[in-house]
């Protein structure tokens, strides 16, 4: 019997790393497990050694070894699937709760800096005014600007200066 195993594992298995031929391996071992519960439960005995020689016929013939390893690979592949699935779902939220949080900062600093805009034409607007009318007043005196910009006559007082 044990024979029978080794035979089974060594046709299955290449290494040690092996991944796939164990997990063939162990699909023999289940099929034989039901095999074997299913004649007790059917007939309430223990295999015999040729029910046993038929099972170990079938499972060591090549078309039954490539079905378990193709199980296998069938098998690994569906692990890998929801392994990367999961993988992905969770980079996915990830990568979203980021975004967003990127996004909300991003309107907030986006009306701090119209806000900034703002403020900084209107400064610049009066600065520039400033200057304007500065130069503007020294050209044509100060007095002269006043009457000129507030529509308004500056009259000055006639002093005497006769004893």
């Amino acid at each position: 019997m044990a024979e029978d195993n080794e035979s089974v594992y060594a046709k299955l298995v290449e290494n040690k790393s092996d991944i796939l031929g164990i997990i063939a391996y162990s699909l023999y071992k289940r099929q034989k497990i039901e095999y074997l519960s299913n004649i007790k439960d059917m007939e309430g005995r223990d295999a015999t050694q040729e029910e046993l020689k038929s099972f170990l016929s079938l499972a060591n013939s090549p078309i039954q070894l490539e079905f378990y390893k193709d199980q296998a690979a069938e098998l690994g592949s569906i692990f890998v699937d929801e392994m990367l699935s999961e993988h992905m779902e969770s980079m996915d939220r990830d990568f979203s709760s980021r975004v967003h949080a990127e996004l909300s900062g991003l309107k907030n600093n986006f009306w701090a800096g119209v806000a900034q805009s703002l403020v900084g034409s209107i400064l610049f607007i009066l600065f520039v005014g400033t200057i304007v009318f500065f130069s503007w007043s020294l050209n044509q005196g100060v007095e002269n600007a006043i009457e000129s910009i507030f529509n308004i006559k500056i009259d000055h007082p006639i002093t005497n200066t006769s004893p």
